[in-house]
Order: structure tokens, then C-alpha cells, then sequence
């Protein structure tokens, strides 16, 4: 998403200094702009610039947009059968029907014990969320 900028105004993001996570963006008037910048807390980073916090993150001072995870080897799989996703971040957040449960060694096995749809979704910032389903027949 792109914010047009008329002449009296500028467009500004702000973002977490230690993970790059933008947390508010959009545009103002140069002084308040200045004034925003000089009340910035600690842990944030005002900059001029435009950026979108739904799909990009900082990274050494630019935006950039956020990478996506890779997807499960299967979306289909039957009972006794394994769908598997690799190359997860440490640590990962994979929600299975609505259960959390943390990866931390990079990998996350599903393993079809009845039929049905499971809904997966996986998360680690700076990535952007994953939203599967896998069916076991």
C-alpha cells in the first residue's frame, strides 16, 4: 500500500529499533512529525518514508517487505500419514485448530490419526503469517 503525499504533508513510519516491526505509519505535518520523532520512546525509531506495517519490516534503517514461509510438502494426507513443513525459525508458533504449540528445532510434522480438515497456522515475525488447512482422508 502506497500513501499519497500532498505538499503540506509528510509520510512517516515508526518501528520497533530491536525487531524492525513497524507499529504505526501514515502521514502528518513536518512539526508534527518533528514532534513525534523527539517523544519517540527508547525502543522506537520515527523515520520520513513509507512503508506498510501489514507487509514489511525494517531492516537496517529501510522497509522491506516481510519473507514468507515455505509450505507443507502435502495438503492431502491419510490416516497414519505425515505432512511436514522445514526451514521454520526458532522459535515458531504453529497453531493447529486453534492449539499452539512452539517449534524451536525448525520442523513441524502433522500426523493424520482420523479424517478430517486441520487448520494451521504458523507464525514468527518478521515472517508473514501462514494459513494451511490439510486434509486427512
Amino acid at each position: 500500500m502506497t500513501w499519497p503525499v500532498s505538499n503540506d504533508t509528510l509520510a512517516y513510519y515508526e518501528y520497533r529499533t530491536a525487531t524492525g516491526e513497524i507499529t504505526q505509519f501514515g502521514e502528518t505535518n513536518e512539526q508534527s512529525f518533528e514532534v513525534h520523532k523527539a517523544r519517540a520512546a527508547a525502543t522506537v525509531t520515527v523515520s520520513e518514508g513509507v512503508a506498510d506495517g501489514a507487509t514489511q519490516y525494517v531492516a537496517d534503517g529501510t522497509p522491506i517487505d516481510r519473507p514468507v514461509f515455505r509450505r507443507f510438502d502435502k495438503t492431502t494426507i491419510a490416516i497414519g500419514d505425515e505432512a511436514t513443513i522445514k526451514g521454520l525459525p526458532n522459535p515458531t508458533t504453529v497453531t493447529v485448530n486453534g492449539t499452539s504449540h512452539t517449534v524451536t528445532d525448525g520442523e513441524f510434522v502433522l500426523t493424520a490419526t482420523a479424517t478430517g480438515k486441520f487448520t494451521i497456522v504458523i507464525s514468527a515475525f518478521p515472517y508473514l503469517d501462514c494459513v494451511e488447512t490439510i486434509t486427512c482422508v
